[in-house]
């Protein structure tokens, strides 16, 4: 296993596997850092609790959890899995079947 580097990597945690085994391999060569997004997701207060639990593990002390739920009053989509549907002059939210 490589020696951890003293230089600082921040990792964009929201608490799912992806940024979880991100920030495992992360962790291999870097002291890390966290960054959570709060943007008025309805599954956001489990992604918390998951983004602690991790940052917890893999003995991340620096974290930040930012408010961006102003997001939702410029129409970003409040479901993890819906995206946006564009067509010229118009952007709607549109979920995944």
């Amino acid at each position: 296993m490589a020696e951890v580097s003293n230089k600082l990597a921040i990792v964009l945690l929201s608490g799912g596997m992806d940024s979880c085994v991100t920030a495992a391999l992360a962790a291999q060569s870097y002291r890390l850092a966290a960054l959570h997004s709060d943007y008025g997701q309805r599954t956001e207060a489990r992604e918390r609790r998951a983004f602690e639990q991790i940052a917890d593990r893999l003995g991340i002390e620096q974290r930040l959890v930012i408010d961006q739920r102003y997001m939702t009053s410029i129409g970003a989509p409040r479901s993890p899995t819906a995206v946006l549907q564009c067509r010229p002059r118009a952007c709607t939210p549109r979920a995944f079947r």
